[in-house]
């Protein structure tokens, strides 16, 4: 169960806009982060997740907070193309509450 969010951290993947929200969630004794990643639409309005080939939302976890980090980035980049400088303020604070739209942004690159 995701229980806090962590951080919330923005870029610019090519031409999307790509927030990655990170939680912590326990399990057990141990504690985990996980990673979602979403992509902006209706000019930072919305978000819709970013989605694997098959429409389900891409997540990564670890037990580490900036690995997990990491490692959602190097898939972004590696779907959507080279990073931008990271966006520290691009998250409007009265868009605190933002619909999540469905389905997830379907990954349409051709498989391996």
């Amino acid at each position: 169960m995701l229980e806090e969010l962590v951080s919330t951290n923005v870029y610019v993947f090519g031409a999307e806009v790509c927030e990655v929200n990170i939680f912590r969630e326990r399990l057990g004794a141990m504690t985990a982060y996980m990673a979602l990643a979403y992509v902006q639409e209706d000019q930072g309005h919305a978000l819709r997740a970013v989605g694997d080939k098959d429409g389900m939302p891409v997540a990564r976890q670890s037990g580490n907070p900036v690995f997990v980090l990491e490692q959602m980035r190097r898939y972004l980049e590696s779907r959507f193309g080279p990073p931008e400088p990271k966006l520290t303020d691009a998250i409007d604070p009265a868009l605190d509450y933002r619909p999540i739209i469905e389905p997830p942004l379907r990954d349409s690159r051709p498989r391996h």
